[in-house]
Formats: structure tokens, sequence, C-alpha cells
């Protein structure tokens, strides 16, 4: 059970981060990256859905499939999730999570690693502190405030003590990046969706370029020292000159040379939203350079994220009711526990 588990903490991960409206604002003032290749009409109408999606207070996925798979040092690992969901967002986006359901359905779930094959299917609700989780039929429950907290407080640990940024104050602190030689993007041929024309786009991302650009940028480099314990005083003020970029891009360039980004979006030409979103990462890590001794990786950490999603319900009222009667999530727990899972 504990694959399952990590499958709905994927899976909710993928949908927050993928599909709630205005993911996709690469924007941090001046002209915006996205329309890097674009014809002027073509980025009014990016743009425009957008702006659209900043306005979705409620959306339903009628159809999602994960697709997740690792390589590295003669072992890989693999994970395939198909379902369905329903999302509500906070009405105060600071709120963050807490005020945020989140309806998911996996019907189907499939996890393979060097331990074994593992495969089933789940529902959990998420609404406020109180996750709910259906297996095989049984409905377990729980407030789950202090693990959220644990995690918030794990994540501040891995960076330097920071803690968890919100991501308005993430948006200020990266405004005036210039992503722009990261970035490109181009129509494609247009698809029918749900009675209508989409226009489709599709973002490519240099993965490589996007991290040259963040460790040249001021406030990043000024955070990323302060995390590992470094003087920062005085770095606001800091410029790299051309051979510092030069010297950054060739160690990051051969590293993160295989690596591909894409994010294809769906826009209705009728209506404006987003109906159908691909994201695809096929990863090529190649940390050679930084290993040394007997038993350094000298192959490259291989991988493929793959999240393909219909969009629909825009603002609409969903009917997501927790369960009256639920065991503890404890229970859960024990039980996987005793199986040796």
């Amino acid at each position: 059970m504990k694959h399952l588990a990590r499958i709905a903490s994927i899976v909710l991960v993928m949908a927050l981060v993928m599909l709630t409206p205005g993911l996709a604002a690469f924007a941090q003032g001046g002209t915006d990256p996205q329309c890097t290749g674009l014809a002027e009409a073509d980025c009014q109408i990016l743009l425009g859905a957008n702006g659209t999606m900043d306005t979705v207070s409620a959306f339903s996925i009628p159809a999602w499939s994960l697709n997740v798979s690792f390589a590295a040092e003669g072992e890989s690992v693999s994970l395939t999730a198909s379902g369905s969901g329903e999302i509500v967002l906070p009405a105060d986006p600071a709120a963050g999570a807490e005020d945020m359901v989140l309806h998911m359905v996996i019907d189907e779930a499939s996890a393979v690693s060097p331990d074994g094959t593992e495969s089933g299917s789940l529902e959990f609700i998420l609404m406020g502190n109180m996750l709910y989780v259906n297996i095989d039929g049984e409905w377990y429950g729980g407030d789950i405030s202090d693990e959220m907290a644990e995690g918030q407080e794990a994540a501040g640990e891995e960076m330097g003590g920071a803690g968890v940024a919100n991501p308005a104050d993430i948006a200020l602190a990266l405004e005036g990046l210039d992503l722009s030689a990261a970035v490109s993007t181009t129509r494609d041929a247009d698809a029918e969706m749900m009675g209508q024309s989409m226009a489709v786009f599709t973002t490519n991302v240099d993965a490589a370029q996007v991290v040259v650009t963040l460790l040249t940028f001021p406030p990043v480099l000024q955070a990323l020292m302060g995390a590992m314990g470094g003087d920062t005083a005085g770095m606001e003020e800091m410029e790299l000159t051309p051979e510092d970029v030069q010297m950054l891009g060739m160690i990051f360039a051969p590293m993160l040379a295989g690596t591909q980004i894409s994010l294809t979006r769906w826009v209705g030409v009728d209506d404006g939203y987003i109906h159908h979103i691909e994201f695809v990462t096929d990863l090529s890590l190649d940390v050679s350079m930084f290993a040394s001794g007997e038993g350094a990786p000298t192959e490259p950490i291989t991988g493929n994220i793959s999240l393909t999603s219909d969009l629909a319900g825009f603002n609409e009222s969903f009917d997501i009711t927790p369960p009256a009667d639920y065991r503890p999530l404890e229970e859960l727990e024990g039980e996987a526990e005793a199986l040796g899972m």
C-alpha cells in the first residue's frame, strides 16, 4: 500500500502544479517568454487563455494519465496511473492548500521497482486538513495537520531553514527574470474538442539555459547562498561578467544536454479556456563531472515524466462529500505494516 500512497502523493503534486489555473504564467515582467516564436495574434490568444484561467474557481478533470520512469546505476522504477477528479480552488490564492478541496479517483495504477510490481486503485478527498482515502470499498480518514506541518518543516530544513515560500512570494522574487532565451512556443495545427476548435500551442523549455538564467539572477543566487549558509551581504548588487555566465553554461549545458521539457495547451477558440494539457519531461542528467572515487556514478540518470489531462466544468459547483463513516488513517497504516507493505 505504500506504493499506492506514493501514487496518490505524486498525483496530488502533479495536479496542483500542472493543472491549477495560472500554471503557465511564466511572465515575470517585460515580454512574456511564452510568446517567443509566436506571431502577435497567437501570443494574444495564449496570454488571453492564461488570464481566463486565472479567473477559474473550480474545474473538473474528466480524464488524466500519468507515466513516470527513472533509471540509474542499472536499476529502474516506473509508475503508471490514470483516473479523473475535481478541484475547488481557495477563494484567496494566498491562503494555500488549506482552503483547497481536491477529489481524485485513480482507476488504475501500477508501480514497478526492483522489489516487484504492485497495482491497484483508490480514491481520495483532501478537504482542508482532512484526508479521506477509499481502498477496496473501505474509507479511512483523519486530520493530517501535523503531517502537513512536518512536511513543510522538513522542506524548510532542506532549504537551509528558509521554510516553504508562498507562490505569490516566489513570483514577486522572480519579477524581472527574463527566460526568453530558454523558452520558445509554436502554434501547432488546430484540433477539435468539446464541440469547438482548439488553438494548440507547444512550449519547449531549454533546461540547461533555465538553470544558467536562474543562477545568474541575483535574487535566486542570494537565496541559494543563504540556503547553503553562505554570506549574502551585498549580493543584491552583484553582477556576473559574460565570462562567468559562459563558464556556468559550459558546466550545465553538457550535464543537462539530453533533458527536454515541453508543455502543450489546447485553447478553446470560442471560450478561451485551456481544455487539454500535455506535459512531458525527458530527463538525462550527467553527474559524472561531479563524481569521484570508486563506485561513483558514470552513467547518466535518465527518466521520463508524462502527464496528460483534459479540463472542463470551469467554475461549476461539484458535490464533493466526505464519507460520514470512516476508519482512522492509522488503521490503514497499521494494515500496511502488518502485510509488510
